[in-house]
């Protein structure tokens, strides 16, 4: 995606803010990040992230943004902070959890709530007592969740067990107060947004499943033809050694619940990775920025594995 086409995602909802002004600050520091990313390697705006010094120490990038950006757009701090987590919230550029974690902003929570799955996170609003959900622990539980959207993608119903325990692991390695950390768990659970077995509390997660096995990651969202089920499976098999487990994660679901469910739920019947073009173009336009069925907000900018699984048939 060009950085036209990035700036244009920022005028459709939920990321178009009301007022003109704030319109203008957000595509100002959206601007001024995308022109400093230019200047790095990559074929998308993740990569060229994951080149710069900015990627490997966020306490760089709280100390040396403005110099850093400056040299390629003028733009106040305040602008080039919103810009990235802009960015972060269109999901342009995804922040790991780690990195999160070492860089401290008030801004985040406030800014993607209102930008990241506003809808399911007013679902989840409705289901919680006002008082908790306004309260110091809330608070924390609303900024778990929407840590863990921006650095895996999605919104609030993509977020799968696995995630959240991923989330307490990096809370516990921050040695931060955890004081309400770890509400949001139950706060899905209660929403239904787990599957039924799913422990009572993230304190029992990693004593009832641990990491999930290959089948499982590709099972949580569902595959109805067996034998691109099976060749799913064996593709992560095969990569999983090469793999931490965050990796793998991510690359089942980019296989499963954004490519190979995504097109089963619009074309019932799909049983064969040969896609007609027309599919293949309908599959591309969904994922679109801004696409009007609503779906998934960026998947043209997520990073795909190289190692594709071949091709079977259903039939």
């Amino acid at each position: 995606m060009s950085a036209e086409e990035v700036l244009a995602v920022l005028d459709r909802p939920p990321l178009r803010a009301g007022k003109r002004h704030t319109r203008w600050e957000r595509r100002s520091g959206v601007r001024a990040v995308l022109t400093w990313l230019s200047g790095f390697a990559g074929e998308s705006w993740q990569e060229r992230w994951e080149a710069s010094p900015a990627a490997a120490c966020p306490q760089r990038w709280a100390e040396e943004r403005p110099a850093w950006v400056n040299t390629a757009a003028e733009a106040s701090r305040r602008h080039v902070q919103t810009g990235l987590l802009m960015l972060a919230s269109a999901d342009a550029v995804r922040l790991p959890l780690s990195w999160q974690f070492g860089y401290n902003t008030p801004h985040l929570r406030p800014l993607v709530e209102r930008t990241r799955d506003p809808e399911g996170l007013g679902r989840l609003q409705e289901n919680v007592d006002p008082r908790r959900w306004a309260s110091v622990g809330g608070g924390r539980a609303r900024l778990a969740l929407t840590r863990i959207m921006i650095a895996k993608g999605g919104g609030l119903a993509d977020i799968t067990a696995g995630d959240a325990f991923e989330y307490a692991t990096e809370l516990r390695k921050s040695n931060r107060d955890q004081a309400g950390g770890t509400l949001f768990y139950s706060w899905l659970r209660d929403l239904g947004n787990l599957p039924p077995d799913a422990p009572v509390t993230l304190r029992f997660l990693h004593r009832v499943t641990g990491q999930l096995s290959c089948e499982q990651l590709v099972d949580r969202h569902g595959v109805a033809c067996a034998p691109i089920r099976e060749l799913l499976i064996d593709h992560l098999e095969e990569r999983r050694p090469r793999l931490d487990y965050s990796t793998l994660d991510n690359l089942a679901r980019n296989l499963t619940r954004n490519f190979w469910s995504d097109l089963e739920i619009h074309h019932p019947g799909i049983n064969s990775l040969d896609l007609p073009p027309g599919v293949a173009t309908a599959w591309k336009e969904r994922f679109r920025p801004g696409s009007s069925d609503g779906s998934n907000l960026t998947a043209p900018w997520r990073k795909r594995s190289s190692s594709a699984p071949t091709t079977p048939n259903c039939s």
